[in-house]
């Protein structure tokens, strides 16, 4: 009886952490994508002056990056913003924004604004 509870409370504890991490390797891959969206759209910013509609060959709607037009201050240094990228799914915990010079800056709505490591 001992063993099977012993058993039993190894996978309890596996499965949780298997769901932690599988939840962890989601919202990285979120971040991923939008710094690539994000990427985009300053491209096309600094090409054309504005943001293009991109479609994809699902022809699925997706959130597209939109202007925004911020200044923040990180320890005491300011950041120009100039496009953000708020994913659905990471909508409550925060977005991704992209400065004119190409920083991300991750806007927390816990803890605030802070700088994305750059790869």
């Amino acid at each position: 009886m001992k063993c099977a509870v012993i058993v039993l409370v190894a996978l309890i504890a596996g499965v949780l952490a298997m769901a932690f991490i599988v939840q962890r390797s989601d919202w990285h891959a979120r971040i991923v994508y939008s710094r690539f969206e994000l990427r985009r759209a300053l491209q096309d910013l600094q090409e054309s002056g504005s943001l293009r509609d991109h479609t994809n060959s699902l022809h699925l709607i997706f959130t597209q990056p939109f202007l925004f037009t911020n200044i923040v201050n990180i320890d005491n240094t300011n950041y120009r913003c100039a496009v953000a990228y708020d994913d659905p799914v990471i909508h409550n915990l925060g977005f991704l924004a992209a400065t004119t010079n190409g920083v991300f800056i991750y806007f927390d709505k816990k803890h605030g604004p802070r700088l994305m490591p750059s790869d």
